[in-house]
């Protein structure tokens, strides 16, 4: 990885997800691993998403908006954030789930130390 380039993409998709979006957002962003971009995909939500990525992502560089205009599902709004990913490794997290703080700084570490695993669940 070159230094100028996230060591991790954080993606999350988001529909309609005002009620659980915020604290998924913030549990990202009170990791102990600081080196990520985090893609957040708004996938044609009608409700306050929008404004709320908007929110978090005026005060976060490491933070990208990606909009999908017409409603496509979650796993393809996922593929929209894999297609402008930067980082060695991506980690997933729902729209209404939380990570714990040191869930990034403990995978890497594990992935860095075991080349012969592929995936990693949380």
């Amino acid at each position: 990885m070159t230094a100028d380039l996230p060591r991790v993409s954080v993606i999350t998709a988001v529909h309609n997800g005002e009620d659980f979006l915020a604290e998924a957002i913030a549990s990202i962003l009170a990791q102990t691993w600081g080196d990520y971009e985090y893609l957040l995909v708004n996938d044609a939500s009608t409700d306050r998403s929008p404004a709320i990525l908007t929110h978090f992502a005026a005060g976060d560089h490491r933070l990208v908006l990606l909009d999908i205009a017409q409603r496509v599902n979650q796993s393809n709004a996922i593929n929209t954030a894999l297609k402008v990913a930067q980082g060695e490794f991506v980690a997933i997290l729902d729209a209404d789930d939380l990570a714990y703080p040191a869930r990034l700084d403990r995978q890497v570490r594990y992935l860095e130390a075991h080349p012969e695993v592929g995936v990693l669940g949380a």
